[in-house]
């Protein structure tokens, strides 16, 4: 039983990079760009294959120390290489982009999420936001309002929802990156903003 619950948890920790490459296409651009973990998979299968290989030969308390050394190095793996990865790949964009806004922002002008359902853009901006769905007939029209009413407006979207956003007059394409892209209204009038725009590209 052990060597066929070793066995069977190696093959599946060996065929993540695997797996994963098969649901980029499905993952709305989240994976675009991020390398396929092939060292810490290949390390966490070996590492399965060696204890249980280990765990079979020995006899007595010695197969449960063994079993135990094993589980114990997995945890370490998860907490040291695998859970910042995972948080890397799914909040890092999120992160970066609500930064940038609050930074562009200041304390005024206004924060909008189009088509984007994520809580933790609130906590990582310091500021409220404004929900607008790509569903709503005057959400392209509210944008186009605000960024030619003066104060700043910083939209973040899914990639998936940026085309309408390009043909929105005033907004610029900061960046975009893991499925996400952000737009700006002030940066093409304030080129010297505390904010790497070397890659903005204006959408109208």
């Amino acid at each position: 039983m052990i060597g066929l619950t070793g066995g069977a948890m190696a093959v599946g920790a060996g065929s993540v990079p695997l797996i994963l490459e098969r649901l980029r296409p499905l993952a709305r651009g989240v994976l675009d760009e991020v390398a396929l973990p092939f060292g810490a998979a290949w390390w966490v299968a070996g590492l399965l294959v060696v204890g249980t290989v280990t765990a079979l030969r020995a006899k007595g308390p010695w197969r449960l120390t063994a079993l135990a050394a094993m589980m114990g190095l997995l945890i370490l793996t998860a907490e040291v290489a695998m859970v910042p990865r995972a948080y890397a790949i799914l909040q890092g964009p999120l992160r970066e982009f609500a930064e940038d806004a609050r930074r562009i922002l200041g304390p005024q002008g206004t924060l909008v999420v189009y088509g984007l359902n994520a809580p933790s853009i609130v906590f990582y901006a310091q500021r409220r936001v404004m929900p607008l769905g790509p569903g709503s007939p005057t959400a392209l029209e509210e944008i186009r309002r605000m960024a030619e009413a003066g104060p700043p407006v910083v939209v973040i979207t899914r990639s998936v929802h940026a085309p309408p956003l390009n043909e929105v007059p005033g907004l610029f394409r900061l960046k975009s990156r893991g499925g996400y892209a952000i737009y700006c209204s002030a940066c093409q009038a304030e080129p010297n903003l505390k904010f790497q725009t070397d890659n903005r590209e204006p959408v109208n």
